[in-house]
């Protein structure tokens, strides 16, 4: 288990978010932006299962960038931890780990009304921390959000949310110090974009810029993932 799946297990129950990167195979191909009955039973019961196994949420792979030491800081310039893809299938599956770690009835209505709210999205997920202990409005300069083709077009653009902050505890040569983290989603809508089917299969740059304004190119073909 690499140090953020570590550090994210130790929070779950705190926070019920467990981020584990562990071995495991390429999701199965063919994103379904809008899922089928059969993928629907398969997200619950998967999200269902790694609850029950208590060994944390797999994200890794949807996991498209990471740092090598999520909980080590020796750039106080770079603050994404990680980048994570979002599927329809993913969220679903996610939701429904979510809410049986939290012991939270999940039944059939609730699976619909979760899935028709993800239904033609795909969600980036970017992980950080603040450059500083006291900054906990970080997360609001996050910005940029697009999705852009091989030929430069910005096929899609992002409506972007983020978590609350909460504090938690990193090390620097110097010490241990306390940094600001979260989640900033940035959600796009496949379906409003032109030639939206060809989009699942062909190489896309995922772009947005940091509380500092750098901008930062994840490189995805949607349809690598379930």
């Amino acid at each position: 288990m690499t140090a953020l799946g570590s550090r994210a297990h130790m929070r779950i129950q705190a926070m019920f978010v467990a981020l584990v990167l562990v071995a495991s195979t390429v999701p199965a191909a063919a994103v379904e932006t809008t899922l089928s009955p059969q993928a629907v039973s398969d997200a619950v019961t998967a999200g269902h299962a790694m609850s029950e196994q208590r060994n944390g949420y797999a994200i890794d792979p949807y996991l498209l960038f990471s740092v090598p030491d999520a909980v080590h800081i020796t750039d106080e310039s770079v603050v994404v931890e990680a980048v994570q893809l979002g599927t329809p299938y993913e969220r679903l599956r996610w939701e429904a780990y979510r809410e049986q770690t939290m012991r939270i009835p999940f039944n059939a209505g609730d699976v619909a009304s979760f899935d028709a709210q993800h239904a033609g999205h795909i969600d980036f997920i970017v992980y950080a921390h603040s450059r500083a202990e006291k900054d906990r409005t970080f997360l609001d300069r996050f910005g940029g959000g697009a999705l852009v083709q091989a030929d430069g077009t910005t096929v899609s653009t992002a409506v972007i949310s983020h978590t609350v902050p909460a504090i938690d505890g990193y090390t620097k040569p110097t010490g241990v110090v306390s940094r600001f983290l979260g989640q900033v989603t940035y959600r796009f809508t496949l379906g409003e974009a032109a030639g939206a089917p060809d989009l699942l299969h062909a190489p896309l740059t995922f772009t947005f810029t940091d509380d500092g304004g750098t901008e930062h190119r994840i490189p995805v073909t949607l349809a690598n993932y379930r």
